[in-house]
């Protein structure tokens, strides 16, 4: 339930702070992302906002907080590439 409200207020947060929309769209589920938009973006526990490749170790794990359509996307959002 947590981790659920969790998802839900960084959702609102990125929203609000226009870090989805037109860089980025909101999850199609907890742990998926629209096929238009398949890199994960979220916020790691310190704050930092990291993407997710479809071929990187940790993106069947990750649970997005948006979604974006390309690497060069995310980081004009301000997230940074997954180190694995």
């Amino acid at each position: 339930m947590f981790k659920l409200w969790m998802c839900t207020f960084w959702s609102t947060i990125l929203l609000a702070a226009g870090m989805a929309g037109a860089q980025g769209v909101p999850p199609a589920s907890k742990t998926t992302c629209p096929v238009t938009h398949p890199i994960k973006g979220n916020l790691s526990r310190s704050g930092e906002k990291i993407y997710h490749l479809p071929t990187g170790a940790y993106y069947k794990r990750t649970h997005p907080e948006v979604c974006f359509r390309t690497p060069t996307e995310a980081q004009k959002a301000g997230f940074r590439a997954s180190k694995r």
